[in-house]
């Protein structure tokens, strides 16, 4: 049991931080004149807050982060972060993240996943 916590702690650790990276590299971005000038965003300031469990005291390791709307301008004036984008992306930074975490706890573990089917409309 220790060990399974240390492995999936482990890779947390290194798939939160791949994941943030990969926001700031892919998707971040900054917008002004009511969104018609966007140009990349050099970095995100984040805050990040770790919990161990659920609201049920039930494990779930997990980060909740708070970004500021504020990102740096191609001049070095910064402004506003173009936050629809990062709503847009944000379940392609969960699906890298939780990819991140499968492989290496399995990879450790001796796991394997399996494909699984969802049906239309709902979410298994």
């Amino acid at each position: 049991m220790a060990r399974t916590r240390r492995v999936i702690e482990r890779a947390h650790k290194r798939a939160f931080p791949k994941t943030l990276r990969w926001l700031e590299d892919e998707v971040a971005q900054t917008r002004w004149s009511s969104g018609r000038q966007r140009a990349k965003a050099p970095a995100l300031v984040v805050a990040a807050f770790r919990h161990y469990d659920n609201r049920n005291g039930s494990p779930l390791l997990h980060e909740h982060c708070l970004i500021l709307n504020r990102v740096q301008r191609p001049d070095g004036s910064r402004y506003a972060l173009d936050t629809v984008r990062l709503y847009k992306n944000i379940v392609a930074a969960d699906t890298q993240y939780t990819l991140q975490m499968t492989t290496e706890v399995c990879e450790k573990l001796g796991l394997a996943t399996v494909p699984r089917e969802v049906a239309a409309g709902l979410r298994r």
